[in-house]
C-alpha cells in the first residue's frame, strides 16, 4: 500500500502512467490537455519516505510528450525537446519552486541528411541517461511498404559534459558499447535489460509493427506486426507478468 495523494493534488492525478525504478523510486505523472495551456504533473515516493513529492507545470505540448524521473530531476521528452525540471527546498524542506530548463533541444538529428527523425526515447543504462531515436530514410518508396525494417537504424546518445565549457550536451556513442544490452523504448517508459548472451539491441513500435534493432549489424527485423493504426505510444507495456491459473481439480485435492 502507498500512502494517499495530497487531496490538492488528486484532479490534476487521473488517468495516470506509473514507473517503479530499481531503487523502490515510484514515480507517477500525467499530461493533461486544458484550454489555455496544458499542464504536466508528477509525483515521486523515495525509499523511506512516508509522502509524495507533488510537482506541477504549466507546458506546451505535442501530442505524446511522456517523462522519467532521474537522478533527482524529472525529465520530459515532448518532440524534440528535452526540458529538465529540478525540484528546490526551502528551509523547512517544502517544495518551493521548479525551475524547468531545456536541454540541448536538437541533439545533432540532422547531422545525416539521408534519414529523418521518426521519434525519441530518454532511458537510463547504468545510471547513465540515454537518448535513443529511431531514425527512417529518406525515401518515398518506403512509405506504404509491406516491409520498412531496411529503412530503419536506431541511434544513441548520452548526456555528457564539455571539458572545455563544462556545459552539459549529447554526446553519440557507438551501439556497440551496449554489446550485451537490450532497449525496450516505448511508453510510459523505455528500459535497458543485461543479456546472459546475444548481442545488442533495441526493440521499438513503428508503422504498427514491432522491430528489433542489432547494434552489432546495424540492421532492423520486424518481429510482430500489430493493427495497422498502431502508433509507438499506445504501445504502453513491454514486460506483462505470466499468470499462472491453478485447474479446479488440484484445488479441489488440495482442499
Amino acid at each position: 500500500p502507498l500512502p494517499p495523494l495530497p487531496d490538492d493534488e488528486r484532479m490534476f492525478m487521473g488517468n495516470l502512467r506509473g514507473v517503479v525504478y530499481g531503487d523502490g523510486t515510484v514515480f507517477l505523472y500525467n499530461f493533461s490537455n486544458s484550454f489555455p495551456s496544458d499542464s504536466f504533473t508528477a509525483a515521486m515516493l523515495c525509499p523511506g519516505s512516508a509522502t509524495w513529492t507533488v510537482m506541477t507545470k504549466r507546458l506546451k505540448l505535442l501530442a505524446q510528450p511522456y517523462a522519467m524521473y532521474h537522478d533527482s530531476k524529472v525529465l520530459v521528452l515532448d518532440g524534440d525537446s528535452l526540458w529538465c525540471f529540478m525540484m528546490t527546498t526551502n528551509y523547512e524542506g517544502n517544495i518551493s519552486d521548479v525551475n524547468g530548463d531545456d536541454l540541448d533541444s536538437r541533439w545533432g538529428l540532422d547531422g545525416d541528411l539521408s534519414y529523418l527523425h521518426e521519434c525519441s526515447y530518454i532511458l537510463e543504462s547504468h545510471g547513465e541517461l540515454l537518448l535513443a531515436s529511431v531514425m527512417v530514410k529518406r525515401s518515398l518508396s518506403g512509405y506504404g511498404c509491406s516491409n520498412p525494417a531496411p529503412m530503419l537504424r536506431v541511434t544513441l546518445r548520452t548526456m555528457r559534459k564539455e571539458p572545455s565549457s563544462g556545459k552539459m550536451q549529447w554526446v553519440e556513442i557507438d551501439g556497440r558499447n551496449l554489446g550485451d544490452h537490450a532497449l525496450f523504448l516505448g511508453s510510459p517508459a523505455s528500459l535497458a535489460v543485461k543479456l546472459d548472451e546475444g548481442g545488442g539491441c533495441a526493440y521499438f513500435v513503428f508503422w504498427g509493427g514491432v522491430f528489433r534493432y542489432s547494434f552489432v549489424d546495424g540492421e532492423a527485423k520486424a518481429m510482430k506486426w500489430l493493427r495497422p493504426d498502431c502508433r509507438p505510444h499506445e504501445a504502453c507495456v513491454w514486460l506483462r507478468p505470466s499468470l499462472s491459473f491453478t485447474p479446479i481439480k488440484e484445488i479441489k485435492e488440495r482442499l
